[in-house]
């Protein structure tokens, strides 16, 4: 089957202009594994952010990469969807629209790639995991245009060699539990308490080398966060993932993560391990919702301010 790398061997003499449609830190993991990837194959590119590509043209010898990730459904900003407008109605010799995943909304789906597709221009759209694959496969919105493909999410290419380049040493400090509390979370509730270093490590770093850090710091991580499951499969932590809003957590583990050692467990289960346990079921909700009691403890326990 043809790959992203194939692709991108078949036009090494050109240059790539890659976009980031946007995301949170950990979204940056995607970035990050396709410039490893660039760079291995020593594949000339640039980096443009979604505004910055919006107001760039590009020219017919250049060949316009937009990364994949969870952008086409109906809760996200419609960027990814923007984004590969511009690209398929520009000059560019080719169009790649990165490894990603899609809602089962198939009546938005069609919609939205109804009125952005140009039926003179193809382009090639790639799917991470086999539900999103079969989605795209059936849209009768992108037959004749989007050639439709499988490949890893761009993530896989980073390396622990080159991510421990970017945020130091391996430390093994703490159980890690990054639960999301956000319109992809799962549906669940749980009270915070010090027992537990619990965060959602996007809305808690401070940069892409800082949530690096977070993982790297950790003994084992237990999360619903597409990115930080795959982030410690790549560091060879012990990687706990459960469900998140959509088939998105499950796909990705049962196309690659499962086979990485990642072990899955039911949100219900998620939120089990971190029930206050021993005197701390006594503690105030006051405290336990206390910023500065939480800061305190996360510090105590190794985890990295920056």
């Amino acid at each position: 089957m043809k790959t992203l790398e194939n692709i991108f061997l078949n036009n090494k003499d050109k240059k790539h202009i890659f976009v980031q449609p946007g995301g949170n830190w950990g979204d940056h993991l995607i970035y990050f594994g396709l410039e490893c990837l660039a760079d291995k194959i020593n594949l000339r590119y640039e980096t443009f952010k979604i505004n910055e590509f919006f107001d760039y043209a590009p020219e017919p010898n250049e060949v316009v990469y937009i990364h994949g990730g969870g952008a086409f459904n109906s809760w996200s900003t419609d960027a990814g969807f923007r984004a590969l407008k511009h690209a398929i109605n520009s000059d560019a010799l080719d169009v790649i629209y990165g490894p990603c995943t899609c809602s089962q909304d198939v009546e938005f789906l069609e919609g939205k790639f109804g009125e952005i597709i140009n039926t003179k221009r193809k382009f090639t759209l790639f799917a991470r995991e086999l539900i999103t694959y079969s989605i795209f496969n059936n849209l009768n919105s992108l037959k004749g245009s989007a050639e439709v493909l499988l490949d890893n999410d761009t993530a896989f290419h980073s390396t622990k060699k080159a991510l421990q380049a970017l945020a130091g040493e391996e430390k093994n400090e703490y159980s890690l539990y990054g639960y999301r509390s956000d319109k992809e979370d799962s549906g669940i509730t749980f009270v915070p308490t010090p027992q537990f270093l619990l965060v959602d490590p996007p809305e808690i770093a401070k940069s892409f080398a800082h949530w690096v850090r977070i993982h790297l710091h950790a003994r084992e991580i237990v999360t619903n966060r597409t990115h930080s499951s795959i982030v410690g499969s790549i560091l060879g932590k012990p990687t706990t993932l459960f469900d998140n809003s959509y088939h998105k957590n499950r796909s990705i583990w049962k196309h690659n993560l499962e086979v990485r050692g990642v072990k899955w467990i039911e949100a219900s289960e998620a939120i089990k391990i971190v029930e206050p346990k021993g005197i701390a079921r006594f503690i105030p909700k006051k405290l336990n919702n206390s910023w500065k009691m939480n800061a305190l403890f996360r510090r105590l326990r190794g985890f990295p301010q920056c």
